[in-house]
């Protein structure tokens, strides 16, 4: 299990993906491969409605009002609360200087 995670959002340029870098610390190995980040990638127009598998007092009390059983917007968003929520990590998102 990796020690430390950081979490990055990157727009590309077109601004229509996203894509989401998990950078676990130390590195995912595969034989003599390290992994040093995931990408996942998104399509900012899909929406989603979600449900957690919990009752209101399992999502509720640990996750500090992080998350709610029912919640719906667009996927990256959901993923980022959701990772956010369950690792306890801060999402470093690309701004304007």
């Amino acid at each position: 299990m990796a020690e430390t995670l950081e979490f990055n959002d990157v727009y590309q340029e077109d601004q229509h993906q996203l894509f989401f870098v998990i950078s676990p610390d130390p590195p995912i190995k595969q034989g003599q491969t390290r992994y040093h980040f995931l990408i996942l990638l998104f399509s900012k127009d899909e929406d989603i409605s979600l449900m957690l598998n919990m009752n209101r007092e399992e999502v509720e009390k640990p996750f500090e009002g992080q998350l709610t059983k029912n919640m719906s917007g667009s996927l990256y968003e959901m993923v980022s609360w959701v990772m956010k929520a369950l690792v306890n990590c801060k999402i470093t998102v690309p701004g304007n200087f």
